[in-house]
């Protein structure tokens, strides 16, 4: 419960604080330093992280990384911006507002300060973050220190170079910026081969850096989890491109590596991850503007051969292996039947619709639209759970074509069809009691049955 009390006189503190001004005689100087990144607010979303995922190299394919459940998690992103020290925000450095004539304010340009001229040429490029004056440095620099000895001596005509009574041009520099959620470890390399460490915010690890570094990004893992990868491309602190790799799975022993040869999102190579750190890249995901990447869903075919590879990695005795890898086998029998039934299905209503289209039962138009999701249906159909919006779609297109009510009734039955998995649902049901059986009698040890249990849901889901 709030104490009303406590927030009243607060209230009126800041109220008497905000009001307050210097009195006659008396002048306050504020400095302000701008141009660093600076912490301004803190952003919370809703994201998603792999709770569960697997590693497996499957025949004629290779490596795989597969995630079997996923699910929300809390986020949250430090806001960044330029108009700050690297500490303190300029509208809390410059809290006073300075409309009377004894309140003064000073911009002290760290941007311009931090930028180093090359040799020979009329580039600058910018210091690397071990080396940039921010905050701590602020009254040790040259420019301020003059700026107080001419304030104190009253003998200001003219500020400083990089101090002003003005806010100063911050520039449009092209730079990248990497918002790492996980639990590894975030660097990069840039292309003189300097490393470039992040700096963190909680979980929350962030990297800035100028585009030009053209810099080789490095995860590389501290513990099992997931990870979100965001990248910025900003110009300024204005984002003009942006990426998201979104709950993709790591271990302890991960390491992953995308690289930026110059210096943009566009050009970005491929993100290559190796999952268990055994030396073999096991995941390769594509940066897209816009985009939030995923790990592409899996496959039936893919969850039934983790789960045989699954049961034969288990150190169970011969005969229940032998045993559970059967069952596994009538499964994958059942399946095979329940596709061929389908394209069956299928196959009859397309000639339902063309003998009715001929009878003129039905206009060619209503047909044509009937035929193609039909189409679509038939390159689904040993993927077992179809499109569930091309079913509907079909289904209305059905009842509203010119037909008696019964010869709808004939051809939404068969679509009905196309959507029963009961049989299916039942083996899986019955496959998961067995696991739980034995892992009750201890013939299956309980980190097993669980990871079981939840390779034949994410089947469940498939189907």
């Amino acid at each position: 419960m709030q104490n009303t009390t406590l927030i009243g006189n607060a209230t009126s503190y800041l109220a008497v604080i905000d009001s307050w001004t210097p009195p006659e005689g008396i002048t306050v100087h504020q400095i302000a330093g701008v141009g660093e990144d600076t912490l301004s607010g803190i952003t919370y979303s809703s994201g998603e992280g792999c709770i569960s995922a697997v590693s497996i190299t499957l025949p004629l394919v290779g490596p795989r990384l597969i995630c079997l459940e996923r699910g929300e998690k809390l986020l949250y992103t430090p806001n960044l911006v330029l108009d700050g020290d690297g500490t303190v925000v300029t509208p809390s450095a410059l809290a006073m507002s300075d409309t009377t004539q004894n309140v003064k304010r000073w911009w002290v340009d760290l941007y311009g300060l931090n930028l180093i001229s090359i040799p020979g040429t009329s580039k600058k490029f910018s210091l690397p973050d071990p080396l940039r004056k921010k905050h701590k440095d602020l009254f040790e620099l040259p420019q301020v220190q003059t700026l107080l000895s001419d304030i104190l001596t009253e003998a200001i005509s003219t500020p400083p170079p990089y101090v002003s009574s003005d806010t100063p041009d911050l520039g449009n520099d092209h730079r990248l910026r990497f918002v790492l959620h996980s639990p590894l470890i975030l660097s990069a390399i840039g292309n003189d081969g300097t490393e470039y460490p992040a700096v963190r915010y909680g979980e929350v690890q962030i990297l800035t850096l100028p585009s030009n570094t053209n810099p080789t990004l490095s995860l590389q893992g501290t513990a099992d989890g997931s990870f979100t990868l965001e990248i910025q491309e900003l110009e300024g602190d204005t984002i003009v491109a942006l990426a998201t790799f979104s709950g993709i799975p790591n271990t302890a022993l991960t390491t992953a590596i995308l690289a930026f040869p110059d210096g943009t999102l566009a050009n970005a190579s491929d993100l290559e991850l190796d999952y268990d750190g055994n030396g073999t890249i096991d995941l390769t995901l594509t940066p897209e503007e816009g985009e939030i990447i995923t790990l592409p869903e899996p496959s039936l075919t893919d969850l039934l051969a983790i789960l045989k590879e699954t049961i034969s990695t288990f150190g169970l005795s011969k005969k229940l292996k032998k045993d559970l890898l059967k069952k596994v086998v009538k499964l994958e029998k059942k399946i095979e039947k329940k596709n061929k039934k389908n394209q069956k299905i299928l196959d009859k209503l397309e000639k339902n619709i063309n003998k009715k289209t001929i009878k003129g039962k039905i206009d060619t138009a209503d047909a044509g639209e009937i035929l193609a999701l039909l189409e679509a249906l038939e390159a689904q159909a040993s993927i077992i759970s179809l499109d569930s919006e091309l079913l509907t779609e079909l289904k209305d297109k059905i009842l509203a074509l010119d037909l008696k009510q019964e010869q709808k009734q004939s051809l939404l039955k068969r679509i009905e069809r196309l959507q029963n998995t009961a049989r299916l649902t039942k083996s899986l049901e019955r496959f998961s009691a067995i696991i739980m059986k034995k892992g009750e009698k201890e013939k299956i040890d309980d980190a097993s049955v669980q990871e079981l249990l939840t390779l034949l849901e994410a089947i469940e889901q498939v189907i």
